[in-house]
């Protein structure tokens, strides 16, 4: 069983530059990651950025896109970086607040 890593996760609300996400960009498909990098440059809005720290928020680790992924796409994701990061065979789906998310994408 894989160790237990917190994370900080946050929506973004504001662009962030295509340099602060060189970490990302390292460790995540170009497929995937170039078109949220642009995203991520031009408005930040409908991302969901992790990073190891709060602290970290100027140069995040990680992004998961809310808004170009079918509902059930996004929670396998987060199922998968859960799995990975803490070693767990479920993710409590209840923690996740839909409501937040939905409304968060209408205001894109």
């Amino acid at each position: 069983m894989a160790g237990f890593q917190k994370k900080y996760f946050w929506i973004g609300s504001e662009p962030v530059e295509s340099k602060s996400l060189a970490s990302y960009m390292r460790g995540e498909k170009p497929e995937i990651a170039n078109h949220n990098v642009a995203w991520s440059s031009q408005t930040g809005k409908g991302l969901l950025y992790f990073s190891k720290f709060a602290s970290e928020k100027a140069t995040p680790a990680g992004i998961i896109n809310l808004v170009s992924l079918p509902l059930d796409v996004l929670f396998q994701q987060l199922f998968n970086h859960a799995q990975q990061e803490m070693g767990l065979n479920f993710i409590s789906i209840s923690a996740i607040r839909i409501e937040v998310v939905q409304k968060e994408i209408k205001n894109i």
